[in-house]
Parts: structure tokens; C-alpha cells; sequence
């Protein structure tokens, strides 16, 4: 559906009566400006809600309003106009305020360990020499130490900042695609094919930008109070020897896929190597490592050992989307630093929840562990907060094995 498709059904649903559900509604509060004596609050059901999330997709995904910062906010705001003045149509009003025309523009981009003696173009993309006359006469594309040329591609859109990401991505795979062909050849060593694009960048031969690499490192500071309450966690008092079985074992491995999740510049290869750690964890080959289970378990740890409630949806809303499509060979989706960042944390505290919920109960193995999660007494108290959030519980029933 389009954006004006999708704003038509949801003015449609914002004025239809509420159906109450509870399984999924939003209270939102009205701006002064909307706001009156008798109408403060908005409250969007399951179907609005559910339109809503569309919407904001739909917008994003569309390059005339992916300028938006805070769309959710212009939707939010849609939805309350269409409900308190029910005379105007709403749609219009909205693409005239945020529809802007799209723009498209040459970019170009530094590259470093790449000699260009000349002109190059496949793929869409032209390799330039440092001297080539397509290149922006820009001071800052000049004299940087160790750059070999530039690659030039088109971008489009209404957002520089993301116009910029999309055309590095194009760049790279270009990048990518000759480097693959270079190394089919055997002409070339495996360090001669590390080249990569710079940091500085140009639109519209004026519009000077830098992205900051992704795998810079800034100095962390360790000092004695630091250190002592790192090792005060149940992580920190693994043995550094490696283990040959047993739960510890696997924490071990969990902590590998972590570390490398740490250090990983991509936030898509660094939440694979998550969900590598959280099932070296709490996952059981033998039942296909379900998403459902793995959501389980970890809800059942941190109800048990900090009495709170992790958010299930961050492992089973995102196991098939990006775990199961990476590693089965469909396309992942773009993930946010935000996003893995977020994922990292909550893993990482897994595998500490795991670790003290195994030294309280005397448990050694996974097998045990995932045993006296599923017979524990709160089980059920467990399953009802699930079944609340999510009318996909409903038939959810924690595996024994």
C-alpha cells in the first residue's frame, strides 16, 4: 500500500468507535493545541495501532517523506486530527506539510588502498583517479594522506544523512563485487584487497559530509573501583582455562560470540553473534533452537533472578526476521547500532541470570538448566504474562528436554 492508501484507512479506523483490546491499544496525550476540556487523551485500538506501525514503515520506506525526524509524532498527531474533526479530510493536509520532491545527486567517495591510474566504471559506479576532472574541486577532498581515488555514484532521497548511507552501501557492494572478481583471478594477495571507501564523502559537488568509521576505538579508562565491581559479576568469574564440558562450557562459548559481537563494526553481524550466545546458552539442537523457547527461557531468568519482565519480543520478533534469514540464505534487514546495542545488553545479562540461577539450584548442564526452568513453581505466572502481551502464547508450551 502507499502512504496516502495506508493515511485514508487509518483516518477511516481513528473515527470508528474503539474496540477494546486488550492485548494492544496506545494512550497518547493531546498537544495543548488539540487538547480541550473534554478530550485530553487519544486512545488507538489494535486496528489503529497496527496502521499506525504501517504508516511509519511506509513513510520511512518512502523517499518523499523520509526526511521526517520524529514521524510517529505526525501520526500520532494525524490520528487525533481525524478524530476530533471528523468534518475535514486529514490525508491531504498531511502529504502537503511532509511530502517533499525528491532529489538525486551525484555522490562521491574517498577510497584508500586502491591505486587508480585511470578512470574505471562498471556496476554503475566510476573509480576516479586523484586528478580526474569529475572530481569536486572541494578543499576537503584534498591531500588526504593514503588515499588512492574516489568512487562516484548517484543517491536519491530527501535526506542527505541517508542518501549518504544508502549510496555507501551501493558503493561497497560495488567494492565488494570487484574485490571477489580480483581474488577469482589469483593475481592479487589477500592484504592487496582490503581497500575500502574513506570516511569523507561529497554531495551534489558541494555538500561536504564525514562518517566516522566504523571500527574506531576510543581508549576506556580501568581503574581499581572499575575493576573490582566488574568481578563481582558471575561473567567475570569464569575460569579463563578453557573448559571441555558442562554449563560452563557454554558460557565460555556465550562469551566468545559475545566478545565478538563487542568488536563487530556491522550491527547485523554483531546481533547474529548474539543470537549465537544466547542459544550457546539456553538453546537445545535437538528442538531446532525455537524462537519461543529461547524468549521463554530467558523471560523465566529474569523473572526468577531479578524479578522483572525482559521483553520476549526482542528474541522471537527478531529469530526469523534476522537470525533465521541470515544464516538461511534470505535477506536480513537493516539493522540500527541502536538495535544491537540494546540486544547485546539484554543477552549479555542472560547469560549472567543463567550463570546465578545455576550456582543457587546446583545446576551444571544446560540440560538442567532448561529442566528446572520449565518444572519450576512460577511457571505459570510466567505463561499468563506472555499470554498477556501476546495472544501468540496462547498454545506455548515449554519444552522439557
Amino acid at each position: 500500500m502507499t502512504v496516502e492508501q495506508t493515511l485514508k484507512k487509518l483516518q477511516h479506523t481513528a473515527r470508528q468507535k474503539s474496540v477494546p483490546d486488550a492485548s494492544r491499544h496506545l494512550t497518547w496525550k493531546l498537544p495543548d493545541d488539540l487538547a480541550t476540556e473534554d478530550a485530553k487523551f487519544i486512545v488507538l485500538d489494535r486496528a489503529d495501532c497496527d496502521l499506525k506501525d504501517q504508516l511509519i514503515a511506509e513513510l520511512a520506506s518512502d523517499l518523499r517523506f523520509e526526511h521526517m525526524g520524529e514521524p510517529e509524532k505526525a501520526v500520532l498527531r494525524f490520528v487525533a486530527d481525524a478524530s476530533l474533526r471528523r468534518a475535514a479530510n486529514h490525508v491531504s493536509a498531511f502529504i502537503e506539510q511532509y511530502a517533499r520532491v525528491v532529489e538525486e545527486h551525484t555522490i562521491v567517495f574517498t577510497t584508500f588502498h586502491l591505486d587508480l591510474p585511470e578512470r574505471l566504471e562498471f556496476g554503475g559506479v566510476k573509480l576516479l583517479p586523484l586528478e580526474d576532472e569529475l572530481v569536486p574541486d572541494v578543499p576537503e577532498l584534498a591531500n588526504i594522506p593514503d588515499c588512492g581515488g574516489y568512487l562516484m555514484t548517484s543517491c536519491q532521497g530527501t535526506d542527505y544523512g541517508l542518501m549518504e548511507a544508502r549510496a555507501r552501501q551501493v558503493a561497497r557492494r560495488a567494492l565488494g563485487l570487484l574485490r571477489v572478481g580480483m581474488q577469482m583471478e589469483f593475481r592479487y594477495h589477500r592484504r592487496q584487497l582490503r581497500f575500502r571507501l574513506g570516511d569523507t564523502y561529497v554531495i551534489a559537488d558541494k555538500q561536504v559530509g564525514s562518517q566516522q568509521r566504523d571500527d574506531i576505538a576510543y581508549t576506556a579508562p580501568l581503574h581499581r573501583d572499575v575493576l573490582d565491581r566488574v568481578l563481582g559479576r558471575a561473567v567475570t568469574r569464569l575460569p579463563v582455562l578453557p573448559q571441555k564440558k558442562g554449563l560452563i562450557k557454554q558460557a565460555q562459548l556465550a562469551l566468545d560470540w559475545i566478545n565478538r559481537s563487542l568488536v563487530a563494526s556491522e550491527p547485523l553481524i554483531a546481533m547474529l553473534y548474539q543470537f549465537f550466545a544466547l542459544e550457546a546458552m539456553l538453546g537445545d539442537t535437538a528442538e531446532g533452537l525455537k524462537s519461543h523457547q529461547l524468549a521463554f527461557r530467558r523471560t523465566m531468568l529474569g523473572h526468577l533472578v531479578d524479578g522483572g519482565w525482559p521483553a520476549p519480543e526482542s528474541i522471537y520478533g527478531q529469530y526469523d526476521k534476522i537470525r533465521s534469514a541470515a544464516v538461511h540464505g534470505s535477506e536480513a534487514p537493516v539493522i540500527s547500532p541502536k538495535a544491537a546495542s540494546l540486544f547485546e545488553s539484554d543477552v549479555i545479562q542472560t547469560v549472567e541470570q543463567c550463570l546465578t540461577f545455576a550456582t543457587a539450584n546446583d545446576l551444571t548442564t544446560r540440560a538442567q538448566v532448561r529442566r528446572a526452568l520449565a518444572g519450576h513453581q512460577n511457571v505459570q505466572v510466567v505463561l499468563e504474562h506472555l499470554q498477556a502481551r501476546d495472544p501468540e502464547w496462547a498454545n506455548f508450551v515449554p519444552s522439557t528436554t
